[in-house]
């Protein structure tokens, strides 16, 4: 399956999902963009089928329509529950039409061989993009709601092999990046925004990328999502000396 199929399943089981009367679900805030609506939906469909792929029998998490911007510029988050909230799925619905365009401009889709060659010839699309936020969120819920999870870092450099190898690297690669401009440009909460947590699903999320573009499977792709590091750095998992394609297709 390629991208838009991809899009179109998790799309279709997303809708399902929000539309069932078990479900937690906000409603959608009023006197906004038209365009904006429609994308908040399709966004949050998409949240909505990962996590219930990821998650089968635990899904007492809520899905919110948030009205206003997010204070970290993001069209979506994960919240852990608090004192004043259970646990959520926020999506930005204010400018997410210009948020989304914006980000699709200033980002392209990198994808690495075996041999660690990187191309950034290819648009990032809409359907690209919106899964790889989708896994994100969903991969922050897995860090805190699985227990014992063990997420990656630029520790694993040293143990991984192949694409995955190259991704680390390359995630470790924008990280020192972004700390250098995020000083530079005085922004706050440097450390909350490349903590370990973010590393770790940013990572994912080039890796689904990666994978979407070469064409897989919803099945396959889950089952990325959910990938660990080896215990005690034993290479036991295939993913970590063959190419995705062949060991998720």
């Amino acid at each position: 399956m390629n991208a838009v199929e991809i899009f179109q399943f998790f799309q279709s089981k997303g809708c399902s999902r929000l539309d069932s009367p078990k479900t937690r679900k906000g409603p959608l805030p009023k006197r906004r963009k038209k365009e904006d609506m429609e994308l908040a939906l399709e966004l949050m469909a998409c949240i909505a089928a990962i996590d219930e792929g990821v998650f089968p029998s635990f899904n007492h998490v809520k899905f919110r329509f948030m009205s206003r911007k997010s204070k970290e510029n993001n069209v979506a988050e994960y919240c852990w529950p608090s004192e004043k909230s259970r646990e959520s799925y926020d999506v930005f619905v204010q400018g997410l039409e210009e948020e989304i365009l914006n980000e699709m401009r200033s980002h392209r889709l990198i994808l690495i061989d075996e041999e660690g060659a990187m191309d950034y010839s290819c648009d990032m699309t809409p359907e690209q993009y919106a899964i790889g936020v989708a896994v994100h969120e969903v991969r922050h819920r897995q860090q805190k709601r699985t227990k014992g999870f063990r997420m990656f870092s630029k520790k694993d450099l040293a143990r991984a092999d192949g694409q995955l190898k190259h991704f680390i690297r390359l995630t470790e690669i924008l990280f020192k990046t972004r700390f250098k401009c995020f000083e530079e440009q005085g922004v706050s909460a440097i450390g909350r925004k490349l903590s370990p947590i973010e590393f770790d699903a940013q990572l994912i999320e080039f890796l689904v990328q990666d994978l979407i573009h070469r064409g897989t499977s919803p099945k396959a792709l889950l089952e990325l999502v959910r990938l660990q590091p080896p215990i005690e750095g034993l290479l036991i998992n295939p993913f970590f000396t063959v190419d995705f394609s062949r060991v998720l297709g």
